[in-house]
């Protein structure tokens, strides 16, 4: 990140004396394990590279910003065509905070506990000289945490600081939490609160159950006792 920062710095003084604008932006997005993704953009308004001698606008960019995605390991670089600018776009992924330098002077990026902090020097040195630029160019650097933002002297917008490198005349400064939401999953939360559910119904079940009368039902009286039988005696039905 160190070299290639410089890079961006001395290619934009390089064309401070040009009549057209120029743009430069930088964005780093970090994971909650010490890594980051982004781009680096550096583009020229269309019609510089005939200012320039140059063939072509393109040309011109590539001598310009060519070794932009330089220091970087696995990065791609493209061409930048957007909004009347062209020049060359470099893109990486999931790269280490030390694969990309981030400990340098010109960037360090730290994490204290549960926090990230940003700090760079882009208030004095060879950044200093951003303030030079037309009114019209854009040079911009954009850090999205994992987190909220606690505190820093950049704009924020949900989680991400953005610093306008053109007015900046002090250091940078950020800091946000090195992760996302640090409860419990919503899936977790989403399963803990079906089972809830499940205990509630299971109790009023129970409870509707135990309030609810038994069916009253009425008894059969027992049987009369047949009368005794008497005995039968033969002499009885004699004719007198």
């Amino acid at each position: 990140m160190k070299q290639t920062l410089r890079i961006l710095v001395l290619s934009v003084v390089s064309v401070v004396a040009l009549s057209g604008c120029m743009r430069m932006e930088m964005s780093l997005e970090l994971s909650d394990h010490d890594t980051a993704s982004g781009s680096y953009v550096m583009a020229i308004k269309e019609g510089t590279g005939e200012q320039l001698g140059a063939t072509s606008d393109q040309e011109a960019a590539d001598e310009l910003f060519g070794d932009l995605g330089d220091g970087i390991e696995g990065a791609s670089v493209t061409e930048y065509h957007e909004d009347g600018y062209v020049g060359t776009k470099a893109t990486f992924e999931d790269q280490t905070f030390a694969d990309l330098n981030l400990n340098s002077d010109d960037m360090r990026i730290s994490r204290e506990g549960d926090e990230y902090v940003v700090a760079g020097t882009y208030g004095s040195g060879e950044a200093a000289n951003l303030g030079e630029l037309p009114d019209d160019a854009v040079a911009t650097l954009a850090i999205t945490f994992p987190g909220k933002v606690a505190e820093t002297n950049g704009t924020v917008e949900g989680n991400t600081v953005t610093w306008d490198l053109k007015q900046q005349s002090d250091d940078l400064y950020a800091r946000g939490a090195a992760s996302g939401d640090s409860g419990m999953s919503l899936w977790l939360w989403l399963a803990i609160g079906f089972v809830a559910l499940v205990v509630v119904a299971g109790v009023v079940v129970l409870i509707l159950g135990s309030r609810r009368s038994p069916k009253a039902t009425t008894p059969e009286p027992p049987a009369a006792p047949l009368p005794p039988r008497e005995s039968f005696n033969p002499e009885d039905r004699r004719l007198d």
